[in-house]
C-alpha cells in the first residue's frame, strides 16, 4: 500500500485532545498543504483564520462575553456553545476556513469545493504529522457574531469549516482497523 493511501485510510476524526499547543511550524505545514488543493480557474478561493493556543483563549473569552452565540440559530438552545467551548479548551489550535463568494452559483460552488479540498489536504497532513483533527461546523463557530470577531468578511466569504487540532488523548481512537467503508462496487458505476 502506498504511503499516501495509508495516510488516507488512517485519518480519523479526533474530538478529544490533551491541551498541548500545536507548534507554529506544524500550522505552517498544514497551510502549505491546503494551498496546493485543486481550484478551478486558479482563483485560490480559500481564506484561513488561525488560532494558536493564545487565540483559543481569546475566542473563549469572546464566547464568555457573548453567550448569545450559543443560541444561534435557535434562541432556545445553548448546548452547542458548551460543546465547542469544551473542545476548544482541550485543542492545541484551530484553523477557521472560508471560501470566497461568487454571484454566479456554479463559481460559488467551485470555490466552496476547492476550499473543502484544502480542508481535506490539511486533515491528511495533520494525520501525517501525528496530530488529531476535527472538521467542525458547530453553530457557535459559524454564527455571524463569531465570524465578525474572527475578521471574516461575510459579504465576500462563506463559512466552510473550523478545524480543531491537537494531540489526541487516545491514539487508539485513530485505529484504522475499526474503520468501515462500503465496498467500492456498491458506490461505483463503470461506464465502458
Amino acid at each position: 500500500m502506498s504511503a499516501l493511501l495509508k495516510t488516507i485510510r488512517s485519518r480519523r476524526t479526533s474530538k478529544k485532545f490533551n491541551n498541548t499547543a500545536v507548534p507554529h511550524a506544524h500550522l505552517h505545514t498544514l497551510l502549505e498543504a491546503a494551498i496546493w488543493a485543486p481550484n478551478h480557474r486558479q482563483i485560490e478561493p480559500w481564506r484561513f483564520y488561525v488560532l494558536d493556543k493564545a487565540g483559543l483563549e481569546k475566542i473563549d473569552s469572546f464566547f464568555n462575553e457573548h453567550p448569545e452565540v450559543g443560541r444561534w440559530p435557535d434562541p432556545h438552545k445553548t448546548g452547542k456553545l458548551d460543546i465547542i467551548r469544551k473542545r476548544l479548551s482541550q485543542a492545541g489550535a484551530m484553523i477557521h476556513v472560508t471560501s470566497l463568494r461568487s454571484s454566479k452559483e456554479h463559481k460559488d460552488n467551485e470555490n466552496y469545493a476547492a476550499a473543502c479540498a484544502a480542508v481535506q489536504n490539511m486533515l491528511l497532513m495533520a494525520t501525517d504529522l501525528g496530530l488529531g483533527s476535527f472538521w467542525s461546523s458547530n453553530a457557535s463557530l459559524r454564527c455571524p457574531q463569531t465570524q465578525e470577531w474572527l475578521g471574516v468578511d461575510t459579504e465576500q466569504e462563506r463559512f466552510v469549516a473550523s478545524i480543531l487540532l491537537g494531540t489526541t488523548l487516545s491514539p487508539a481512537q485513530s485505529d484504522a482497523a475499526s474503520a468501515h467503508r462500503q465496498p467500492i462496487a456498491d458506490v461505483t458505476t463503470w461506464i465502458e
